[in-house]
């Protein structure tokens, strides 16, 4: 049994601009509390390394997700930044307990991965 995952525009994306999440950097590891939505924390230094990446779960059950960025951890999330300043990360979140929400962060857009089960 293979799965298959579709790629869906869902109600999910949130933020101050545009509806698009934006990139914060900062040296410590920042609190629950200290995450806004539409936002990406980025624990390290811009243009040289990236430790952490913090993001409030965009399904809107208020958790903060923590992600490594640490070459060696396992998992791992690999983030880019494009030209206008916006994060992708690399591979989709999915978070196995609360809500469960499953979703991709592409240029600033948080897409909801909607798995379906193919039987071949």
């Amino acid at each position: 049994m293979k799965k298959h995952i579709d790629i869906k525009e869902p109600p999910l994306n949130f933020g101050k601009r545009d509806g698009l999440i934006t990139v914060e950097y900062v040296r410590d590891n920042p609190r629950a509390d200290q995450v806004p939505d539409g936002k990406l924390i980025v624990v390290g230094v811009k243009n040289r390394f990236a430790k952490w990446a913090y993001m409030k779960c965009p399904s809107g059950c208020g958790d903060t997700i923590m992600l490594s960025l640490q070459r060696g951890d396992d998992p791992r999330w690999r983030l880019t930044i494009d030209e206008d300043g916006l994060p992708s990360l690399y591979p989709s979140v999915w978070k196995l307990d609360g809500c469960r929400s499953h979703f991709i962060l592409r240029n600033g857009k948080v897409i909801k991965a909607v798995e379906r089960r193919r039987y071949y």
